[in-house]
């Protein structure tokens, strides 16, 4: 496995992730309809929320004519499409959290949809959950360990050493 680096700002977590599923998303294109239906799901009364769903929507029909490396690179260059994502991600997490307060506390939903906020076991498992994930993290520190959230069909690696993720791939 090689690790592919991901800029740190409190919300490597969620730009791992989909990081991740777009990169398996470019030899799965059933991985990246079921995201592009997940993501367009989200559409409602949130304008800010609606112009990064557009946005990110437009940016991923360039997985269908042209290379798919491009939106690779403009995932990491453009921060529109970038924050976008992310904001994205977090919804999915908190708006999976609200739907099952019985698994979660409704605080760490309203925590999650917070930029930079850091994600915490409850987002692990909730994303997991949300997105038929197996969300797999190799934790560093302190001591070398192991977990895994979420029993989907779609694995994820994911490398944590301190509070930053980076994503493994095979």
């Amino acid at each position: 496995k090689r690790i592919m680096y991901i800029r740190g700002d409190g919300d490597c977590f969620y730009r791992a992730i989909y990081l991740h599923m777009i990169n398996q998303g470019l030899f799965n294109p059933a991985l990246l309809e079921r995201l592009k239906a997940k993501i367009q799901a989200l559409l409602g009364s949130d304008e800010q929320l609606n112009r990064d769903i557009i946005g990110v929507l437009e940016a991923l029909n360039l997985l269908k004519n042209e290379d798919p490396k491009k939106f690779l690179d403009l995932c990491a260059t453009n921060q529109t499409i970038d924050q976008g994502l992310v904001r994205i991600y977090r919804k999915i997490t908190a708006d999976y959290i609200l739907e099952h307060p019985k698994d979660f506390l409704r605080e760490d939903a309203y925590n999650i949809n917070r930029l930079g906020q850091y994600a915490e076991e409850s987002a692990f498992a909730a994303l997991a959950k949300a997105l038929n994930l197996t969300i797999h993290i190799v934790i560093k520190d302190p001591v070398p360990s192991f977990k895994s959230y979420g029993t989907g069909s779609t694995p994820v690696d994911i490398y944590l050493h301190g509070e930053h993720f980076d994503i493994l791939i095979r």
